[in-house]
């Protein structure tokens, strides 16, 4: 009887509390995101600096050897930057999103959280690093007189690009399992990656390449997912060939997929 009145008694203080422990998470969630959105360059005295421009000088790069090559026509718009940002932009916030998760079994585990948290702040990061690029490259572009450089709904904007680091973590677990056994796959992963990129829409409109490109880039969610962010950036952006629900279901069937094979072997992979 004294066992139930208690348990009746701290139902009622466990909701009372519920609130303040998710925003308690919520906050470790940021403060790891802050933490790691700089990562990759923590031995520069502003790392965080280095991981905003570094994306950008591959994009004004890649825009100033198509001008060099005489491309002085974007495939779509009025703008190389443009065009090229908001395809390279998102791109690579899947590679560093992948790249990133794969190092999660070999990180020192900030107190009190778990791997999840640790991932989530991975995500969290790269999704707010690369945001603050595309801004910075709008606005500029903007003020440079592009006239389509603001996109037709930023908030549209949101969804692609967490779609994107959601595709970037169930690779990096993939990658994270196979590196387990074999440490050298990273280096294959890489010049994939890089291969990749000329079959995910980046530098090219989907819908105005030649069918037989069309139909293997349409597979590819990375491409369907830069579509649908390029869809909210530009007016009348050609986007027949987005399929969302194939995308969505894509990228659950790997999450899924990838969260459980993690499970599996993550008592394997801790004693090797």
């Amino acid at each position: 009887m004294d066992a139930q009145k208690f348990s009746d008694f701290e139902k009622p203080n466990m909701w009372k509390r519920l609130p303040a422990a998710m925003m308690h998470w919520a906050t470790q969630i940021v403060l790891l995101s802050s933490m790691t959105a700089g990562e990759r360059y923590r031995h520069a005295q502003w790392p965080i600096l280095f991981a905003v421009f570094e994306p950008i000088g591959l994009v004004f790069l890649i825009s100033f050897a198509q001008s060099y090559l005489f491309v002085t026509r974007p495939a779509f718009g009025s703008s190389n930057l443009l065009f090229n940002a908001t395809g390279l932009i998102p791109y690579y916030l899947f590679v560093h999103v992948s790249q990133k998760v794969k190092n999660l079994d070999a990180m020192r585990a900030t107190p009190h959280t778990t791997w999840i948290d640790q991932a989530l702040a991975y995500l969290l990061g790269e999704i707010f690093v690369k945001t603050v690029i595309l801004i910075f490259i709008f606005i500029a572009l903007s003020q440079g007189g592009v006239a389509d450089a603001l996109p037709i709904n930023p908030l549209g904007c949101l969804p692609p690009l967490l779609l994107l680091a959601i595709i970037g973590f169930s690779v990096g677990l993939f990658n994270l399992i196979i590196m387990s056994v074999w440490e050298s796959w990273y280096y294959i992963y890489v010049l994939l990656v890089r291969a990749l990129m000329a079959f995910s829409g980046v530098l090219f409109v989907m819908d105005y390449v030649p069918y037989q490109v069309r139909e293997i880039t349409a597979y590819n969610p990375i491409a369907q997912a830069i579509t649908w962010f390029r869809e909210n950036v530009y007016s009348n952006y050609p986007a027949k060939s987005l399929d969302l629900t194939y995308t969505f279901e894509v990228t659950a069937i790997l999450l899924v997929f990838a969260i459980l094979l993690e499970g599996l072997t993550r008592e394997w992979r801790n004693i090797r």
